[in-house]
């Protein structure tokens, strides 16, 4: 019998905390997605790469929250199409995607927000 997948609204958000350096995998598998890196600030140049389960719905949201600590650039790879997030030391930057069927495409233009 196959794991059920509760996802939001009905089930919680995924939250991921990515590493302050280097590559950081994750797995998909809900409607909305938070991927924190505030918690741990980004030290260094990052890559986010998705892995998508098939049981995600086009229309599916994820959301994300940076902050860096000097000058670090933001790749998101696999699973995304998006262009490449410069960040400012000392700067936190929110931004948004919807999943298309295929990947997570952003919404705008990531916003720094202090």
């Amino acid at each position: 019998m196959a794991t059920p997948n509760i996802k939001a609204p009905y089930g919680a958000v995924d939250q991921f905390t990515i590493a302050a350096t280097g590559t950081t995998s994750l797995t998909i598998l809900n409607n909305r997605t938070l991927i924190d890196g505030v918690t741990t600030p980004l030290t260094g140049n990052v890559i986010i790469n998705l892995a998508l389960d098939s049981r995600i719905d086009a229309g599916a949201k994820m959301y994300f929250k940076m902050n860096t600590v000097g000058i670090t650039t933001i790749t998101f790879g696999t699973g995304f199409s998006c262009p490449v997030l410069t960040g400012v030391a000392g700067k936190t930057f929110t931004g948004a995607f919807y999943y298309d069927g295929t990947k997570f495409l952003a919404t705008a233009a990531p916003y720094q927000i202090n």
